[in-house]
């Protein structure tokens, strides 16, 4: 669970690990890394293969519900930092935010209001949200979303009335996202191909350079890529074992 702070309603989880070596990382602490170890194996997970996997997709449902909601805290935090016109505060939150929607972005294409096709920018999210330069501007509904912004803060290192209007934009249309990623629902090959999509995407175009072509943290977005990759990959795995352990194994 990250962004724990004092104050803060309790949050608990449930991890289960097979034996061996592992390290709690908690950044900022004043021990950050704390070394344990466990003993004995996890259980194999019990039903089909197909019982497995849903109950995988599931899993991984509420994931990216849990990153899009830190996602829309992030976003209104970058917000106001805008609004009041603190361009390096501003540039802090952004880079805090950015992680949220790269892990959560292996399924773009569920990223959609309704009534709205795919190739429609109006209402693909995924565009209003994310859209780098790189990529061609649809003339029709023009540059939206953190990267319109990223060139302001860190090319022009100046907060606008336009900088003003894109936050205030992106944080509807985050909030928009909340709503449509809850009902979301995932076959398993919806998150074997999303993270192969993540993976591929970081060393076929993002190694680059070319999303972050402002700030340059460009890492910042290559680590929330393959860590929703091995999210979306480790609700599947159980599975993938009854299937073929040997390539689980590689993986």
């Amino acid at each position: 669970k990250e962004n724990l702070a004092p104050g803060l309603d309790p949050v608990s989880f449930t991890a289960t690990l097979d034996g061996g070596g592992y390290r709690v990382y908690c950044p900022g602490a004043g021990t950050e890394y704390v070394d344990f170890t466990v003993t004995g194996q996890a259980a194999a997970p019990s039903g089909t293969v197909q019982t497995i996997m849903s109950d995988g997709t599931k899993s991984y449902a509420a994931y990216v519900v849990d990153q899009v909601n830190q996602l829309d805290a992030g976003v209104k935090a970058l917000d106001a930092a805008i609004q009041s016109g603190n361009v390096e505060q501003a540039k802090v939150e952004y880079a805090r935010t950015r992680p949220f929607y790269e892990r959560s972005e292996s399924n773009v294409d569920g990223f959609v209001l309704p009534g709205f096709a795919v190739d429609d920018n109006a209402g693909n999210l995924d565009y209003l949200i994310d859209m780098r330069e790189s990529t061609p501007v649809d003339a029709k509904v023009g540059w939206k979303g953190f990267h319109a912004i990223e060139r302001d803060l860190y090319q022009g290192n100046a907060i606008t009335p336009a900088t003003k209007a894109l936050s205030t934009e992106l944080v509807g249309n985050v909030g928009k996202l909340v709503g449509i990623v809850g009902p979301l629902q995932y076959k398993p090959e919806d998150l074997a191909n999303g993270a192969a999509d993540l993976i591929e995407e970081v060393q076929n175009t993002k190694i680059t350079g070319e999303e972050e072509a402002f700030s340059h943290i460009d890492l910042v977005d290559f680590a929330g890529n393959v860590e929703g990759a091995q999210q979306a990959y480790a609700v599947l795995r159980p599975g993938l074992q009854k299937i073929d352990a040997n390539l689980a194994t590689q993986l």
